[in-house]
């Protein structure tokens, strides 16, 4: 099934490329362009498919192939002390006909070690808690599989366009030391849209359906080791289970529903606004042979992008972009029901426990000089502004934890023009100082691996820390529309209050067709 997905996903995405080599030429020339026209492009970054047909981001083609790594003890919860990552990625826009179309595919192949605390899940999330928890430390190796495709038509009686998106993952994972996790995960998400032009402006509708499902087995490798599992329920509430045996933990099965929606509007090529909303529903199972639930969350997200343009060019950029997300955490009471016929376990209630509540707010700018020449501009720089907060509760005991941050940031980018060489250098730096309460656990019977995961996860989420970088990316003309580039990136994070630190690290090599 995955050497399927694969082949499909790289003839789909040679498909652009091929289709793409028959248009005119107008592709960035070199990753200061690329980046720009990215950055330019109203609509290329919004949930809707039609609104391209009336501001095309541009025709261009990309392969590229990227190493990620990272290292060091300042990290989020289930993720390795160290770790590497190998990726190749394809993404493209052509025409057929009178047809836009964009697509991408990527597959990333991830190796993590010493990671703590996750069991099953390809990855933890900070507002789901249904999960088992473990104590001892292991490597996970990972895969996946990302294609995403696009249609706009063409605009139709001068003023209005329909288009599509299709994104589809898979995820496969394996923890590698007793006990031992394997997890199988899909998702497929369908955003229709619409867009219409009225005079200077166009106004855009999209809507958004995501399905999504997670498979996860555990078992141990040495039947006669006894490791610790608990069942986790929301800071650091658990009850204890075991691995094997009749009584012990089957199959987790997480089944997901997305869905919602989004409003679009742009006036002319300085101002582009989206305001948007999306309902989430997970329920966790285990046992598929006798479904028992272990909990589900309902959630509610709430997003605002806008941006600015101003001056010569589009030398200046304006930004905002809001997060705000609601969950609601459910617990069941269950009975087991056996009759003559049947075996199933009955909902007798349910119970909202756990409340998350979060916001991330990022306000940024930055200038171009040299916005208008055509090789690219000169200098870049600009600075952000980053508000976090992050809040968790459980009903009874009345357990908490509670994270705040504020984080500014500023870049400079220098662009060197070389002949048929383009060089970019960029330096980055930022600030973040913690402002929360931190976690605190009432429970009436702890045990230690749950609530240190808690603890693990506040020290993550409050701790004031700098952070420094650099970059450089050298793309190098061919002179056959086919550019070559080079590129590596760093950045160095210290968590000062919690003398610990993390280095991230990353090298690609990319062909612009």
């Amino acid at each position: 099934m995955k050497r399927i997905i694969a082949i499909s996903a790289m003839l789909v995405s040679l498909g652009v490329i091929s289709a793409q080599a028959a248009e005119p030429s107008g592709t960035p020339r070199n990753t200061v362009l690329q980046e720009t026209a990215i950055r330019n492009s109203l609509w290329y970054g919004s949930s809707s498919a039609a609104g391209l047909a009336f501001k095309p981001y541009g025709i261009f083609s990309t392969l590229n192939i990227n190493y990620d790594g990272g290292f060091g003890e300042y990290r989020k919860i289930g993720t390795g002390k160290s770790g590497s990552e190998i990726s190749v990625g394809t993404s493209g826009a052509a025409y057929i006909g009178k047809f836009l179309t964009t697509g991408g595919f990527s597959f990333r192949n991830i190796f993590e070690h010493d990671a703590l605390y996750n069991v099953l899940m390809y990855e933890l999330e900070d507002n789901m808690p249904y999960y088992p928890v473990d104590d001892k430390s292991s490597g996970w190796n990972k895969q996946e599989y990302l294609l995403n495709a696009g249609l706009s038509s063409p605009v139709l009686w001068n003023m209005v366009s329909f288009g599509v998106k299709v994104d589809y993952t898979t995820k496969v994972g394996a923890k590698q030391l007793d006990p031992r996790g394997e997890t199988y995960k899909y998702g497929i998400k369908v955003t229709p849209s619409v867009a219409v032009r009225l005079g200077q402006s166009l106004l855009g509708l999209s809507g958004t359906y995501t399905n999504g499902f997670e498979r996860a087995t555990v078992s141990n490798n040495n039947n006669w080791a006894d490791p610790k599992v608990w069942q986790h329920r929301g800071l650091g509430e658990s009850t204890q289970n075991k691995v094997g045996g009749n009584d012990g933990m089957k199959t987790h099965i997480y089944r997901t529903n997305r869905y919602g929606g989004a409003l679009q509007y742009s006036l002319g090529e300085s101002l582009f606004i989206e305001a948007g909303f999306e309902h989430r529903t997970t329920m966790g199972k285990e046992n598929p042979k006798l479904p028992k639930r272990l909990g589900s969350i309902k959630e509610n997200d709430i997003t605002f992008d806008a941006a600015w343009f101003f001056g010569k060019n589009k030398s200046n950029k304006l930004a905002l972009n809001v997060l705000c997300s609601l969950t609601d955490g459910i617990e069941y009471v269950q009975k087991l029901n056996t009759t003559a016929y049947q075996q199933e376990w009955m909902v007798l209630n349910e119970n909202e426990m756990t409340t998350f509540t979060g916001i991330n707010a990022t306000i940024g700018y930055d200038h171009l000089f040299g916005a208008s020449d055509p090789k690219g501009y000169s200098w870049k720089v600009g600075g952000e502004a980053r508000f976090e907060m992050f809040n968790q509760s459980y009903l009874s005991p009345a357990s908490t934890s509670d994270a705040m941050r504020i984080y500014g940031g500023v870049l400079a980018d220098k662009h060197f023009k070389i002949r048929k060489s383009s060089l970019l250098v960029g330096l980055h730096a930022g600030y973040a100082v913690g402002l929360g309460d931190g976690y605190t656990c009432l429970s009436a019977k702890v045990y230690p691996a749950p609530v240190a995961m808690m603890n693990d996860q506040s020290d993550w989420l409050n701790a004031s820390y700098l952070k420094a970088g650099g970059r450089v990316d050298w793309t190098v003309s061919s002179g056959k529309r086919v550019n070559w580039v080079l590129g590596a990136k760093a950045s160095y994070i210290s968590a000062l209050d919690l003398d610990k630190d993390r280095i991230l690290c990353s090298a690609t090599f990319g062909i612009l067709f």
